[in-house]
Formats: structure tokens, C-alpha cells, sequence
């Protein structure tokens, strides 16, 4: 239920509120003694954190849950904890960094059939080839994003993704 709120508040613009029941939900997984929520919980922490521009301690959250996601073969965990990871690492300018874990990310998304959030990813791996000024790499990365979020009748995000192919 804590893992919920904390998703909830942070989703709905108020992270700080989310973030006391995120780090709830994480003491309770902890007591409870199941490594994947304990990983969910952690990542949830580091997630709020991020939102909360609190990058060491997001970082610190995120690098513990993608221990345990890996060390209990998760994948779809590990692929959550590595977007955050990458939006992390964007948003500290290491856009090298950032493409490292987004591709590992979209690996593990497109490797157990997940659509949905491989265009999201693809979005931010198109996103930070633009930053770094690779823009044919930035454009590919959109269109098959456009590609998915069209066959998933995704139609704000296929308007945003249009706008980014727009010519300069």
C-alpha cells in the first residue's frame, strides 16, 4: 500500500509526500525479508529522489535495488532502475553515461515484449543523442518510438515524438 501512495504523490506533483511512504514501504520490505520488494521499494526511493533533484541519494537508492534486481534475475525491475539511472545521468550532463543505461534498458524492455515503455525509453535514448548532438541517431531512436506509440494508439505521446521530428 506504501509503495502505492509513494508512486501516487510523486505521479500527482507532490514527490516529498511520496517519498515518506516510499521509504516506508522500503523499512517494511526490509523486515519482511523479500529482496524484490526491498529492490522495488529502493527503486521507488531513488525514483522520488530524483524528482526531488536529490541526485547522491537517488543514485545510492537506484545502485542498491539494481544489485538485488540482478542478483534475483528481475529483468523488469533491473530495466526501471536502469531508466532512472539514465534520466539521472541526463540530468547530470553524463549523456554518454545516460545512453549506456537506456540501451541496456531498451535491451531488457525489448527482450520480454515490453512496447509501452520501450518507446517511452526510446523517446529518452533519442533525447540524449540530441543533447550530444548525434542527430541521426536522436531521429531514429524518435521514429520507432512514433512506431509504437502509433500502434498503441498513444496519441499525446505520438504528437510529442512528432514535434521533436519537425526539421530545426
Amino acid at each position: 500500500m506504501h509503495h502505492t501512495f509513494g508512486w501516487t504523490w510523486s505521479v500527482h506533483g507532490q514527490p516529498r509526500r511520496g517519498l515518506a511512504h516510499a521509504q516506508t514501504a522500503l523499512r517494511l520490505q526490509r523486515e519482511a525479508g523479500d529482496p524484490i520488494w526491498e529492490a522495488n521499494a529502493l527503486s521507488a526511493v531513488g525514483w522520488i529522489r530524483l524528482q526531488l533533484g536529490e541526485y547522491d541519494a537517488a543514485r545510492d537508492a537506484c545502485e542498491q535495488a539494481l544489485t538485488l534486481f540482478r542478483r534475483h534475475h528481475d529483468g523488469g525491475g533491473e530495466a526501471a532502475t536502469l531508466d532512472s539511472l539514465g534520466l539521472l545521468a541526463f540530468h547530470q550532463g553524463e549523456y554518454e553515461r545516460a545512453l549506456e543505461y537506456y540501451g541496456r534498458c531498451l535491451d531488457l524492455r525489448e527482450g520480454t515484449g515490453n512496447a509501452s515503455q520501450s518507446a517511452d525509453t526510446l523517446v529518452a535514448f533519442g533525447d540524449t543523442h540530441h543533447a550530444l548532438g548525434h542527430t541521426a541517431e536522436a531521429r531514429a531512436a524518435w521514429r520507432r518510438a512514433l512506431t509504437l506509440y502509433d500502434a498503441q494508439h498513444r496519441r499525446a505521446e505520438s504528437e510529442r515524438v512528432r514535434q521533436k521530428l519537425l526539421p530545426p
